[in-house]
């Protein structure tokens, strides 16, 4: 199968997975695999606001898309993520309603809302680390088609989460502080349930004043926690400061940070950002590009990278983002690439989708070319790519 964003959909195409969505902490099958999409289908897939799908096409048979968690783990997680959201934000619009606006419950020192048990969420974390650590089939984090924004914030804190436990191993952290982040993580964005309508749109979806409102999230995010005896005050501090940034612009307490490898410490420098907080960070942002959150464009992984790198040092750890290398795979399965320079001028133009990495550091893919360098159709057929200086290739837009 191969990944197709929603516009390229045509009537008749056959979808390569099962879709489902999350409510209340219930999944709901869309569509089966194997469901031939119609002009109807297609419609609702749009209005749910999905983005791409995997679709079955010939000579792509064969190809399964990958991802670090497993099946049963990333729905398991999705649904616990989502009915804890969903019951602190059922909560907290009454809570809110009872106010008298923004700026007392900024003055309050904590949210007096019962929060849902923790449990299972530490139960999802446990999971994560056994998918990651434990089997390990998948190396490294690879984008997902097949993913609706209408549940983008649970599935970012998930992918945030993945992101986060992986850069942890990178920087040899322990189990515990492993863990300790993965829950931070999840829990990063529980702020936003304050914010009434816009608690789960994308940045790019909201005016100058919901944008505003919307930096408040973090302090909410501890403010809802403060009270909660299961949650630690790690986890809390790296709710609170995962919008800090390293030369003071961030928010909301304009902390500062050294651009020093993530080490474990026994302490924090006073107004300096605290450690796994600019690891959340660092995590937060990229997930936030590839998946279109900041901006309506939906960045590649190398694209995100790039813009990563321009603001390392200045607003993100640098050490931290050079790690995030170690852990990202440019050009995951299933998805579409063309060759933009290759020895083989028949070659150059070619549009292929992903097959595997043939090596450790990717510099070897294996790809099905399914149309040549003028864009005509053929019998698909699989080929080797060494990259480097004679070979190039970019990652489509599906």
């Amino acid at each position: 199968m191969r990944a197709c964003s929603i516009d390229s959909l045509n009537p008749g195409m056959v979808l390569g997975q099962p879709l489902y969505t999350y409510v209340g902490g219930r999944r709901t099958l869309l569509l089966g695999r194997s469901a031939e999409l119609s002009v109807n289908m297609i419609d609702k897939l749009r209005s749910m606001k999905y983005t791409s799908v995997y679709i079955e096409e010939k000579g792509t048979e064969h190809i399964t898309p990958v991802d670090v968690l497993a099946d049963a783990t990333r729905d398991s997680s999705l649904q616990k993520i989502s009915q804890y959201y969903d019951n602190v934000y059922s909560s907290m619009n009454d809570y809110v309603r009872s106010a008298k606006g923004i700026d007392e419950l900024l003055k309050r020192d904590s949210m007096m809302i019962a929060l849902p048990p923790s449990a299972r969420l530490r139960e999802s974390v446990k999971e994560i680390f056994q998918d990651l650590f434990l089997i390990g089939n998948v190396p490294n984090f690879q984008i997902a088609s097949g993913v609706s924004r209408a549940n983008a914030l649970h599935n970012h804190v998930l992918n945030v989460a993945v992101l986060v436990m992986l850069l942890g191993d990178v920087f040899d952290f322990t189990d515990q502080e492993q863990a300790a982040m993965g829950m931070g993580a999840l829990l990063h964005d529980i702020g936003k349930t304050a914010l009434g309508e816009i608690y789960d749109k994308s940045h790019h979806e909201l005016d100058p004043e919901q944008r505003s409102l919307m930096r408040h999230h973090p302090v909410f995010g501890e403010k809802i926690l403060s009270r909660a005896r299961t949650i630690s005050e790690i986890e809390r501090q790296i709710v609170l400061q995962h919008h800090e940034r390293q030369n003071g612009s961030g928010y909301p307490s304009g902390l500062v940070g050294d651009n020093s490898k993530p080490m474990r410490s026994a302490y924090t420098k006073p107004r300096h950002i605290f450690r796994f907080a600019e690891l959340i960070s660092v995590a937060n942002v990229y997930e936030n590009l590839i998946s279109g959150s900041l901006v309506q464009q939906m960045f590649s992984p190398k694209e995100a990278l790039q813009e990563m790198l321009a603001v390392a040092g200045s607003q993100l750890n640098s050490s931290i983002v050079e790690g995030l290398f170690n852990i990202i795979t440019l050009y995951p399965v299933a998805q579409n690439v063309e060759i933009v320079r290759h020895p083989n001028p028949l070659l150059t133009g070619a549009r292929c989708v992903v097959e595997k990495s043939e090596s450790n550091d990717f510099s070897e893919l294996l790809v099905v070319i399914l149309t040549d360098n003028n864009g005509q159709i053929h019998s698909p057929r699989s080929e080797v790519l060494n990259l480097g200086e004679d070979v190039e290739i970019q990652l489509l837009a599906t």
